[in-house]
């Protein structure tokens, strides 16, 4: 009985290691073929100076009653300041920086803003300018205004007319 136990093993082994290594089913969602990713040869992130960058400088002061500066700069350009502090209500922090990078055409990316009661005021000329308003009306929409009243004025008319005979 001993030896029939021991040859049943060998036999188990010798049929798992038989057997692939990699299911060939997904193991989640039956039915569908397991993906085996092979590890590749190249890191899967190449050194890029827009995904990786080493801090140069970072220097943070902590001062009283909140206020606080700190810079920032990284071996790929980056550039980030910011100072801020508590408003006189000192249920607010008033803040001010800028950031500044290298896109990939070369130009220089500046971005000032100040952080306040009336929110976040960011300036550059990288941002899009507002059209000043009042800007002329085209007549097109100067028509669907008016044909937009007169219809208001009929159906008003209607219901008065309506009204009247009820």
């Amino acid at each position: 009985m001993a030896v029939f136990k021991v040859l049943l093993v060998c036999a188990a082994v010798a049929i798992a290691s038989g057997l692939p290594q990699q299911a060939k089913e997904s193991p989640i969602l039956p039915g569908l073929p397991r993906q085996v990713k092979e590890s590749p040869s190249e890191p899967q992130f190449p050194y890029n100076p827009l995904n990786y960058a080493r801090t140069k400088t970072d220097e943070r002061i902590d001062g009283e009653r909140g206020a606080y500066t700190f810079d920032i700069e990284t071996d790929n350009g980056i550039v980030l300041s910011e100072a801020g502090q508590s408003d006189d209500s000192e249920e607010s922090i008033v803040k001010a920086g800028s950031y500044s990078f290298t896109l990939p055409d070369g130009n220089l990316f500046e971005l000032k803003y100040v952080a306040d009661e009336n929110g976040f005021q960011p300036e550059s000329s990288y941002l899009p300018v507002p059209v000043e308003f009042p800007h002329p009306i085209p007549q097109f929409v100067l028509d669907q205004i008016a044909k937009a009243e007169r219809e208001d004025a009929e159906r008003e008319a209607t219901i008065q007319y309506n009204d009247q005979e009820n």
